[in-house]
Parts: structure tokens; sequence; C-alpha cells
């Protein structure tokens, strides 16, 4: 009969110190990106396709401003799992003839399940998920229709996207702390034209810096 308490206290303490170990964070993370250039194909029935090398121009600042939102919770004292969004906004620089306006501004939203491990100086985050894109563009004198989608409010799920980020933190509190993050994604989405669609390649740098809490 000792034996049997002894070992349910052990298991119960166990428990109780694995427990203690799942924390829930939360962090916001302003920032900005650049965008290197890539190919743009626009399809739109009865026309020759349009294709070029699109640059493009991410105004992090204007609003809403471009930033990441993340929620996670550890699964041991070295490796957390993630839910990020990321509101990244694009603008075709270098438009043809043909395009009058070709932009994703309501967000090129990037959402990122990610696996987060720690070392000792840094941390290092690989993610991926959906593109949740709101395009506004006019081809051919063609605007396309801003409602429909999730929501009904013109939001898609456009396609895929990967992530590579390495941060540091810096705790203030035993709760608050202070973050500075570079990362690395690649996205491919099929967005809408009318009468067609538009394939759009994303590689990106970014830098971020912000605010996380702890529980």
């Amino acid at each position: 009969m000792k034996n049997r308490v002894y070992l349910l206290l052990v298991l119960l303490g166990g428990i109780q110190q694995s427990s203690a170990q799942h924390k829930v964070f939360f962090e916001i993370l302003p920032g900005a990106a650049y965008v290197l250039p890539s190919k743009l194909l626009i399809h739109q029935e009865g026309y020759d396709d349009i294709i070029l090398k699109a640059r493009y121009e991410v105004q992090p600042f204007t609003l809403p401003p471009y930033y990441s939102l993340r929620a996670g919770v550890s699964l041991n004292s070295s490796t957390s799992v993630e839910l990020e969004l990321n509101h990244l906004k694009l603008w075709l620089l270098n438009p043809p003839p043909e395009i009058t306006r070709f932009s994703i501004t309501h967000g090129y939203n990037q959402l990122w399940l990610n696996l987060l491990k720690k070392y000792r100086y840094f941390d290092l985050r690989v993610g991926a998920g959906p593109v949740i894109a709101h395009a506004e563009n006019i081809i051919r004198g063609l605007r396309l229709d801003q409602t429909g989608g999730l929501f009904n409010n013109g939001y898609h799920l456009d396609g895929i996207t990967t992530q590579l980020s390495i941060q540091k933190q810096y705790f203030i509190t035993n709760f608050l702390y202070l973050m500075g993050e570079s990362k690395m994604n690649v996205s491919w989405s099929r967005t809408d034209v009318v009468n067609g669609y538009a394939n759009v390649s994303v590689y990106a740098v970014h830098l971020l810096g912000g605010v996380g809490v702890v529980f």
C-alpha cells in the first residue's frame, strides 16, 4: 500500500512539474520588409498573358501598418508551438500599360504554424501555412470586385507560405519581454483579376521588433 501511495505521489508531482512548463505567450511585432523582384503572371481570358519581373514596395508605416501577431505555448523549456499572422502589403512599382493598378494592400496576410526552438543565445523558428490575400487591381480597365470570399469582404485563401526566422529576447520582468527578429519567407499565391488570375511569388526579408508577455 505504501509503495502505491509513493508511486501516486511521484506521478502527481511529475504532472504538476510538466504543467508548470507549459507557458502561454503573446507577442506583437511591428517592423518592415523588403520584397525581392520576382515573376508576376497575369492571365485574362481573351488576351495574351502579361508576364513581367515585378518590383514591389510594402509601405510598412502606411495605415494599416506592417505587423506580426503571435500566440504560442511552450511544450518544454526549449520548444514551443505558435500561430502567427503576418500582415504584409504589396504595391506593384513597375506596371506595364495594361495595368492601371495592382496591389494587395488590405493584406498579403500570411498565417504560419510555427515551431520554435530555443538555444543559448537565440531562438530559431520555422513555419508554414496559407496566404489570405485581399487583392485590389484594375487590369485592362476592368476593376476587381472587392466583395466575396471570407467574411464577404474580398479576402481569399490564395496560396501557401513558409518562413525561417531568428530571434533574441530580452526579459524586463518575469512576464514581460522585448525582442528583435529577422526572418526570411517564401510565398506563392493565385489571386483574382477580372476574368482571370494572377500568379504572385513573394521572396521577402523582414526585420521586426516588439514586445511579448508570458503567463
